[in-house]
């Protein structure tokens, strides 16, 4: 009997060592919306894809969150940002178990529509020297792809890591454009855990034979939080992009640098509201408001060194940081 126990409580921990992590979820408990920059038309410009938690279609039994694209919306409410039809012939569908994320989309011909089939658009459980089918891509942006003899692209997994408690994939792809506004360097192509590629939603996939411009992941929102944000080159975003009921700022959206007698505070794009530094006490030292800038410089020269709380405050959420100066 004693040891038939040892057996069951053997097999018992062999399943549970071995069980399945969820993988966080690509979908908000109310919206997610990812903001794409694209150079298409030699004219860069911004929309966004949307995705809302109560506007679902089940296709073949499965259910798949409507993708809306939205185009130039200053609207604070995502939910009023949608096309007024709210008509979409792009879906998405997820598996938090293995974090991928599926694509399809409807068909049109004079016979009716259908669907296309799933088409796998972002997969957390790829490993070094895994391969990415890409779409039917404008080879002019691109390099370090693998071209089969059937004509189709490939993208290399090259390293997996983490980042801000995110699993990165990255590849040997590199993708840019013509445009300066939009980067003239590559990007590589990464797979980020819960908001997919670094390109958009749907990767390098829409439909159509032939995707003519290049999409760019700028900066991804889920139940007003902004947990992804790249303007390394600091463009000149059109208003309000990024900061559409945004009320949680990541640490992605700033950073600190510590250099003698100041510290060094650099946004990714214009911020509006309150920067604090605290003592450990709770003794409030330093309060400012800021109306737009991308920098600003708190000088420590009187502070003694210690540990000092940062809050960044906008639209009433706290975001905290720990500094040291010494």
């Amino acid at each position: 009997m004693k040891t038939k126990l040892i057996a069951v409580l053997a097999i018992l921990c062999y399943y549970m060592s071995n069980a399945q992590t969820a993988y966080r979820s690509y979908f908000g408990e109310s919206y997610t919306k990812w903001y794409i920059l694209y150079d298409g038309y030699s004219c860069p410009n911004t929309f966004d894809f949307l995705v809302c938690s109560n506007r679902t279609e089940i296709i073949n039994e499965k259910t798949y969150w409507k993708l809306f694209e939205v185009f130039e919306s200053s609207d604070d409410n995502p939910i009023n940002s949608m096309p007024a039809n709210e008509s979409t012939n792009k879906f998405l569908r997820e598996d938090i178990l293995t974090g991928k994320l599926y694509y399809r989309y409807k068909i049109y011909s004079d016979y009716g529509s259908s669907y296309s089939p799933d088409i796998l658009v972002s997969d957390m459980t790829l490993k070094v020297g895994d391969s990415v089918k890409l779409g039917n891509i404008n080879i002019n942006f691109w390099k370090n792809v693998v071209k089969t003899s059937g004509g189709n692209y490939y993208a290399i997994v090259d390293s997996v890591y983490q980042k801000n408690s995110l699993k990165h994939i990255r590849t040997s792809a590199l993708f840019s454009s013509k445009n300066e506004l939009f980067d003239n360097d590559y990007t590589s192509l990464t797979f980020i855990e819960g908001i997919g590629s670094n390109l958009s939603p749907i990767l390098d996939y829409d439909g159509m034979a032939y995707l003519s411009d290049i999409w760019k992941l700028i900066c991804f929102v889920s139940d007003d939080s902004l947990t992804y944000f790249n303007n390394k080159k600091k463009r000149n975003l059109p208003p309000l992009i990024c900061d559409v009921g945004v009320r949680n700022i990541n640490e992605d959206f700033f950073s600190a640098k510590i250099i003698p007698s100041k510290i060094l505070l650099q946004f990714h794009y214009p911020f509006y509201g309150e920067i604090r530094l605290i003592q450990l006490t709770g003794s409030l030292l330093y309060q400012r408001t800021i109306r737009g800038d991308t920098e600003h410089t708190i000088n420590t020269i009187n502070y003694p060194n210690g540990i000092y709380i940062l809050q960044i405050i906008h639209n009433n959420a706290i975001t905290t940081k720990k500094i040291i100066l010494n």
